[in-house]
């Protein structure tokens, strides 16, 4: 007597397991994660906008540069017009003797201040006419207080203020200002325009 074959099974076999779809929100929160992460390793490395400033300000950037080393005008629009090379600053009795040389003229300088000229080779990097002003350049003390250009520099040999440069063209310029005694300039902020500006640490 044959034994008769075994019965086969009709179930189905089983199917694999899905794999899970990370939902739009799963998405989000982690591209929003490694955008902060990126965001933080830029701003370490010295990328960002100054303290207090935003990217609708127009506020300039705060870029250090060494002495001696070019440091070009940054723009809200990349056109920066003018390019800065700090040559040297001299502080002390000499300064105030090349501001106020002529008192008649220049006034007499205030009492407790002391008189700082920095020396600026500015070179005009456009193809059009462009103009350098004392006014539009200034300076910092330790305490992050902001120096104005002085404005008594009428005998001051070398002072270009207004003076247009051609395309190309260079000029060395110096810029006087008048600070309380005892007190130094740590930076500059240097300008070729009103929504321009590079800092320039000394």
């Amino acid at each position: 007597m044959t034994t008769p074959p075994p019965s086969l099974s009709l179930a189905p076999a089983p199917r694999p397991p899905r794999r899970r779809r990370l939902s739009l929100l799963a998405w989000t929160g982690i591209g929003g994660g490694l955008a902060i992460v990126l965001g933080v390793i830029w701003v370490a490395s010295g990328g960002g906008f100054p303290a207090g400033s935003s990217p609708a300000d127009s506020a300039p950037g705060d870029d250090p540069q060494p002495a001696g080393q070019v440091a070009t005008g940054r723009h809200l629009t990349p056109d920066g017009n003018l390019a800065f090379q700090l040559k040297k600053i001299t502080c002390g009795y000499a300064a105030t003797l090349a501001v106020y040389s002529d008192p008649a003229v220049t006034g007499a300088q205030a009492v407790g201040t002391t008189e700082c000229i920095i020396e600026l080779r500015v070179t005009n990097r456009t193809g059009r006419s462009q103009a350098f002003f004392d006014w539009n350049q200034y300076a910092y003390d330790a305490r992050g207080h902001q120096l104005p250009a002085d404005p008594h520099n009428a005998d001051l040999a070398g002072d270009k203020d207004g003076a247009r440069l051609g395309p190309g063209a260079a000029l060395t310029a110096v810029v006087p200002y008048n600070i309380p005694a005892g007190d130094s300039i740590t930076r500059l902020e240097l300008h070729d325009s009103g929504l321009s500006g590079v800092s320039v640490r000394l």
